[in-house]
Parts: structure tokens; C-alpha cells; sequence
């Protein structure tokens, strides 16, 4: 799950970006058939190795595509501040369920079954959503405003996350480095923000625009996007611990 989340902190806002570029449905889409063959690799890996491979780093960078391309098409699909306020609480509130289900689920399924069966019913799912793909609205963008991507932000933005990560990760650990990961990482994401402001200032498109913060709706949908996947992670990592089976 760690290497999950991390893969995930890397890849997402240039995630969220190639959406911006090439069209939130067809990222969207990608990221869908992308984390169908990560959980493919995953059912039908020889070992250990090859099921982290196809759930921790190919999962993972098709998840850092699917969720922000996917609060777009939400967002876009109920434009009243009022029905997309109620869409997100019910997105979010999947999400947490998701998370408190997610550990008695992997249990029930890991004791009853064998551990495989929570990536192949993962696969179920993709199969659904790439069937019921022509229910979504494409987000229309314009192509001659079409923003690039912003290679240093992509960089400075990912040591910064994943640095904050692994001193959480590591914080019950009594190491001493925790702190040194945790401030290195918030001086970095200070030098992100920097660098964005500095983009604006020349009107290049930044890679994150920190005024989205002061709409309620989408900071909700930033704090509640990742909860929903922890119904998978939750799940999946009980799947790992039985990963011979």
C-alpha cells in the first residue's frame, strides 16, 4: 500500500494535467483500461514481485490519472452549485463507506476464497466502467488554449509529496530522519507554490492553481478523492499478505 501511495503522490498532478491537455474522458478512459491490465498483472503474477508491480506501480499511475479526471466529469456532469455540492457528498461519502468495508471484505473474501479473487473482482469493475463509458460527457476544451505541462513543477511537486508521505509513513518508528524527510518536503512544496506564482506572473498555465483551494467544492472533492481508494487499498493489502495464494 505504501508503494501504492506513493506512486500515486508522484503521478498526480501530471495525472491531472494530461486531462487538462488531452480531455478528462479519454484520460479518464486510459487510466480505466490502464488499472485493468495492473490488475491482470496482478491476478496472474508468478509472485510477489510481479503482483506489486501490477497493483503498487501500474495501479497506482492509472489511479493518479482516473481520480482527477473523474471529480471533473462529476463536477461537469452537475453544474448547479447545489447538485454538484450533494454529487461530491455522495462521492465522498462511497468513499468513506468504501474504507470502513473495504478491511472485513479483503478478510471475508481472503478467508473464503483465495487472496487473487480481490484483483479479479476489480477486473469485474473495469470491465463495467469501459462498457458504460458512452454515458460520460466529455469536459470541453479548447484547443488552442491548451496548456503544457509544466516538466520542474511535476518534479519539484512530486519530491515534495512523496518526502511528506515517507515521514508519515515512517512517524511511529522512532527514526531520525522522519523530520528531515517532513521539512525538506514542506520547504520543496513552498518552492512549488514559488514556482507556480512565477509561472502566473509570466501567464504561463501552472501545474496547480492554488486559487481552486478557496472553492468549497473542490477542496472537499481534493480531501474526499482519496478516501474512496482506499476501498481498494484497504482491501488489496490484506490480498498481499496472502499473495502466494
Amino acid at each position: 500500500m505504501a508503494i501504492y501511495t506513493l506512486v500515486m503522490a508522484f503521478t498526480m498532478l501530471m495525472g491531472a494535467k494530461l486531462g487538462d491537455m488531452y480531455g478528462r474522458k479519454k484520460v479518464f478512459l486510459i487510466g480505466v483500461a490502464v488499472y485493468g491490465v495492473g490488475t491482470m498483472t496482478a491476478v496472474l503474477g508468478p509472485n510477489a514481485g510481479v503482483l506489486l508491480t501490477g497493483w503498487s506501480l501500474i495501479e497506482g499511475c492509472a489511479a493518479a490519472a482516473m481520480m482527477p479526471a473523474a471529480m471533473a466529469l462529476l463536477a461537469s456532469s452537475y453544474p448547479g452549485p447545489k447538485h454538484r455540492a450533494t454529487a461530491f457528498a455522495i462521492y465522498g461519502g462511497i468513499g468513506a463507506a468504501g474504507a470502513a468495508v473495504g478491511p472485513m471484505l479483503g478478510g471475508f473474501i481472503i478467508s473464503e476464497l483465495r487472496g487473487r479473487w480481490v484483483f479479479a473482482s476489480e477486473l469485474i469493475l473495469v470491465v463495467v466502467i469501459l462498457i458504460c463509458s458512452r454515458m460520460l460527457k466529455e469536459v470541453g476544451i479548447d484547443a488552442s488554449k491548451r496548456p503544457s505541462m509544466d516538466i520542474i513543477g511535476v518534479l519539484i511537486s512530486a519530491s515534495s509529496f512523496v518526502l511528506i508521505i515517507l515521514a508519515f509513513l515512517n512517524a511511529g518508528f522512532g527514526l531520525l530522519i522522519v523530520p528531515v524527510m517532513l521539512v525538506l518536503g514542506l520547504i520543496l512544496f513552498l518552492c512549488f507554490k514559488l514556482w507556480t506564482e512565477r509561472r502566473k506572473r509570466q501567464n504561463k498555465t501552472p501545474l496547480l492553481d492554488f486559487e481552486l483551494f478557496k472553492s468549497k467544492t473542490f477542496s472537499f472533492s481534493f480531501v474526499t478523492g482519496p478516501i474512496s481508494q482506499k476501498f481498494i487499498c484497504m482491501i488489496c493489502t490484506s490480498a498481499h499478505i496472502l499473495c502466494g495464494s
